[in-house]
């Protein structure tokens, strides 16, 4: 897990700390590809971008949780995190577990 700035609804790559693994995978993208994150509590698609000639990941439209300045704590959503809504209502969705 690395730690970041938001800085203008945006992390600068260069700026994230203590996860060279996530830094570098955050690099492989191309800007325009997103990727999931976990920001603090909060599960996004984040955008790679490029600004002024400075390498970014975009804040997710409409996501207010966070100020200007504010140090976050940064991670990858492993697959198996958004696969387990979907996963459970397969499971519960079934005739048996119906409410008749």
């Amino acid at each position: 897990m690395g730690k970041a700035t938001i800085t203008g609804g945006r992390i600068v790559l260069d700026e994230i700390e203590g996860d060279a693994v996530l830094c570098a995978r955050l690099r492989t993208l191309k800007p325009g590809q997103g990727i999931e994150l976990r920001i603090d509590s909060v599960a996004g698609r984040w955008e790679r971008d490029v600004a002024d000639g400075v390498d970014i990941m975009r804040l997710p439209p409409g996501a207010t949780a966070w100020g200007s300045g504010q140090r976050v704590e940064i991670r990858l959503v492993p697959a198996n995190e958004l696969a387990t809504f979907g996963l459970r209502q397969l499971l519960w969705d079934t005739p048996e577990s119906r409410i008749r």
